[in-house]
């Protein structure tokens, strides 16, 4: 193969592997971008925080970042989505994080409400 051809094949494959989008629509850059923003999420969530916030899950799509688990305190929320909103890179944050408090407290009203009818 002569080396102008060579040349032409090393360039058609390098704009195919470079213009390749995984099934998500995300190119490469956009995924290793999104893995950065999680992990410097999750790691000013670990840092110099409670122990609560370990409870925690980060993901990020386009950069948009979802957080998802469970804290103790609606302040500990928000602290959180705080955090992952000053991070570098995220364009907005979707806080699906639950206050462990009020998921125990609507749990311990249905428990009542069910001895109140006798239906345990």
């Amino acid at each position: 193969m002569n080396p102008v051809n060579l040349l032409v094949v090393l360039v058609v494959c390098s704009l195919a592997v470079a213009s390749c989008r995984s099934a998500t629509g995300r190119s490469f850059g956009q995924q290793i971008d999104d893995k950065v923003i999680s992990s410097q999420v999750k790691m000013k969530l670990m840092s110099g925080r409670p122990t609560s916030l370990f409870r925690t899950g980060v993901g990020t799509h386009l950069g948009v970042v979802r957080l998802t688990g469970t804290v103790e305190t609606a302040d500990q929320r928000a602290q959180a989505e705080s955090i992952a909103a000053q991070t570098p890179g995220v364009r907005s944050v979707v806080n699906d994080i639950i206050v462990a408090e009020s998921a125990a407290t609507t749990r311990e009203a249905g428990e009542r409400a069910s001895l109140d009818t006798g239906t345990r």
